[in-house]
């Protein structure tokens, strides 16, 4: 089973992907986080496979630095990120900070 945590700062959002994602048998939602503080702290005490991270919570740098904190804190989680943004130099930062990504 996968495990995954959603990380947004929107409900509807976070609902909407988890249901989704509700009717796979091999993925689970294990955790909704709306703020980075919340992230990391569900990160740090339950074990998570796949964070979907949207970068733009209420200061684009906040996903950003979520994104670097996962991937040096917990190396076997993997971090796809979720935008709406069409930034080509935003998209290569989040990458570069090693998530996957989705426009």
């Amino acid at each position: 089973m996968i495990r995954v945590l959603i990380a947004d700062d929107h409900n509807v959002f976070v609902e909407g992907i988890e249901s989704l994602i509700s009717g796979s048998l091999d993925i689970e939602v294990t955790e909704r986080c709306y703020t980075v503080q919340s992230a990391k702290a569900r990160l740090s005490q339950t074990t998570i496979d796949v964070v979907l991270l949207d970068i733009s919570f209420p200061y684009i740098e906040d996903g950003l630095g979520l994104c670097d904190y996962i991937v040096r804190t917990y190396s076997e989680t993997k971090v796809i990120a979720l935008t709406m943004h069409n930034d080509a130099s935003l998209i290569k930062r989040i990458v570069k900070k090693g998530a996957k990504c989705k426009r």
